[in-house]
């Protein structure tokens, strides 16, 4: 029998579009509006047993499997998506985001990505002091197959987000 070792690393991107912004992405009123990621959605490394199934990373960087997957404890790091925002206290903040996308292989074979919504969901109020910055957490689920299905190598996506603030 052979072991396979997989390790998944998500890099997200982040388009920003603000409301009612000048050219140096300010606020009208003057208050500084920012959006800094602290930390990439990261499954860590784990096998995927004779019929895959699913490894999730929730929003609060819990990880765990079903099916025949098997996590690995190892020096991988795993993490759900962490980032900071900073914007005007009671602002709207609006995250824009596909809900699957596709991680294709070095080796061939491919991952569906599903993502899960923020504890505070999709759409929300900004809170008090705000301005000083807040944090919002993504976690998300991959679903997988067999070896046979999502042979060893390098899988790679990029999940866009969007963040509206108004």
């Amino acid at each position: 029998m052979r072991l396979y070792i997989l390790s998944i690393f998500i890099s997200l991107t982040i388009n920003f579009c603000f409301s009612q912004e000048n050219s140096k992405g300010n606020s009208e009123n003057g208050l500084q509006i920012s959006i800094t990621k602290i930390k990439d959605l990261s499954f860590g490394s784990f096998y995927p047993g004779s019929n895959g199934g699913t490894l999730s990373i929730s929003s609060n960087g819990v990880r765990s499997a079903t099916g025949t997957v098997i996590t690995l404890s190892s020096e991988a790091y795993y993490s759900e998506a962490v980032y900071e925002i900073s914007c005007p206290e009671y602002s709207m903040v609006h995250l824009i985001y596909k809900h699957t996308i596709v991680m294709h292989g070095s080796n061939g074979g491919h991952f569906k990505l599903r993502t899960e919504q923020p504890e505070n969901g999709k759409v929300f109020a900004a809170p008090a002091n705000s301005e000083n910055g807040f944090l919002i957490s993504v976690g998300g689920v991959l679903e997988m197959n067999g070896p046979s299905f999502n042979p060893p190598g390098d899988y790679s996506g990029t999940l866009d987000i969007t963040i509206l603030i108004e």
